[in-house]
């Protein structure tokens, strides 16, 4: 009888659940991992920048990245995305393993049910677009924020988005405990302009005034935080095949992920700086083609950067980087990349170059010179105009040896 009432039960069960539409879902993810040996005797490392100039991306340490799109009804959408670059357990000694951070957790409708050409989402997200790869940049918009954002039309497409985030408009060793936010009010363009697409992006950031704890070494008090604002403009149009040219220009307290105005001392307080009153400007370009008449393929970036804080000298750079592979084989590739970066006068008081020269081989799924999953051997030699300090080391070159891994899916 028992049996008999717990299937009647569990049919009644059943029949009163709500019946789902079909949901789809799609897993996306992108992996880079390697060992690298450096004359040092420690790890690899990329092109020593001294913090200021975008570098290349050879040495990076292992990284992954998970993504689950959750396709719903109505052209919505679920998107998580985890990502960890903390370093592998088998690599550090230390278990459990690495921590994921979540870089994206939103809710999406693509087309609204009553409006097909209206957008909305809201969530946690990395809100950005087209990268350069050479550089691992994002050269027009790369915000992390919590916030949401509408979008409109089809063959020109507007978006309007509004985040925040925890900042402070001044940051420093010794101050802690500021409870400042940072909002930012975005509007993006696309439009089509000869069968190419102009991409534009307009942000405006906004930090109210707040307050602080402030370690001097003698006494902690309690100080006021002005407010602080800034602006920033970015456009990005692919000139020919798939080249990318970009400027942006930004004024004011601006951080934008990969680029941001410079920061400047601020007098009272020994150790704290500010970017009130900073400014930045960058430019550049890039490019990733097949060149089947040379059974070859070769990407290449060059970027311009300019900042200057305020009351302070103003700081510049250049950095290229090149990258030809030739297909000895529909997998195998040879080939190498040559990257520079140049610091122009005004940020050290003469001009440094620094140089780094890396010939690869990489055995890949396809014969594409970019987005192809492969495995990679690379030999690099990096040289400095002037001593800078690697591990505890001065030297004016450094040697690395690095295999590895790079996968999309």
């Amino acid at each position: 009888m028992r049996l008999i009432q717990f299937l009647v039960l569990g049919s009644l069960l059943v029949l009163s659940v709500p019946a789902f539409a079909e949901v789809k879902v799609e897993f996306n993810a992108y992996a880079r991992s390697g060992i690298q040996v450096g004359s040092q005797g420690g790890k690899g490392e990329n092109l020593y920048t001294d913090g200021f100039a975008v570098h290349n991306r050879l040495q990076e340490p292992s990284y992954f990245e998970l993504g689950v799109n959750t396709q719903l009804e109505q052209d919505s959408k679920f998107v998580l995305t985890l990502g960890n670059d903390s370093g592998m357990p088998h690599y550090s000694g230390t278990w459990p393993g690495p921590a994921f951070a979540v870089r994206n957790f939103y809710f999406a409708m693509d087309k609204m049910p009553d409006n097909a050409s209206t957008s909305l989402w809201f969530g946690s997200r990395m809100y950005r677009g087209n990268d350069i790869y050479l550089f691992d940049t994002w050269p027009i918009d790369n915000q992390n924020m919590l916030g949401g954002g509408i979008g409109y039309g089809e063959k020109i497409h507007v978006e309007l988005a509004f985040g925040a985030k925890a900042d402070a408009a001044y940051s420093g060793e010794g101050l802690t405990a500021a409870r400042g936010q940072r909002y930012i009010f975005i509007n993006k363009l696309e439009a089509p302009i000869a069968d190419k697409k102009l991409k534009t992006n307009l942000e405006f950031h906004l930090i109210p005034k707040t307050t602080a704890l402030f370690n001097s070494g003698v006494s902690t008090s309690t100080i006021d935080i002005p407010s602080s604002s800034g602006v920033m403009f970015a456009a990005q149009y692919p000139f020919f095949g798939t080249n990318s040219g970009f400027f942006r220009l930004g004024s004011g307290d601006v951080v934008a992920g990969s680029f941001e105005t410079g920061k400047a001392a601020v007098a009272e307080y020994a150790g704290v700086t500010s970017r009130i009153g900073s400014k930045f400007a960058g430019v550049g370009f890039s490019n990733a083609m097949e060149l089947d008449a040379f059974n070859a393929g070769v990407m290449y970036a060059v970027i311009g950067e300019w900042t200057q804080p305020k009351g302070a000298a103003a700081a510049s750079s250049v950095s290229t980087a090149i990258r030809p592979m030739y297909y000895v084989t529909g997998r195998l590739h040879a080939g190498f990349e040559l990257d520079g970066v140049h610091y122009f006068k005004q940020l050290t008081g003469a001009d440094i170059d620094y140089l780094q020269i890396s010939p690869m081989l990489e055995y890949a799924i396809n014969r594409n010179v970019y987005g192809s999953p492969k495995f990679r051997l690379i030999a690099s030699e990096a040289f400095y105009a002037q001593n800078v300090t690697r591990y505890g080391n001065s030297v004016k070159s450094a040697f690395n040896l690095g295999l590895g891994f790079e996968v999309w899916f």
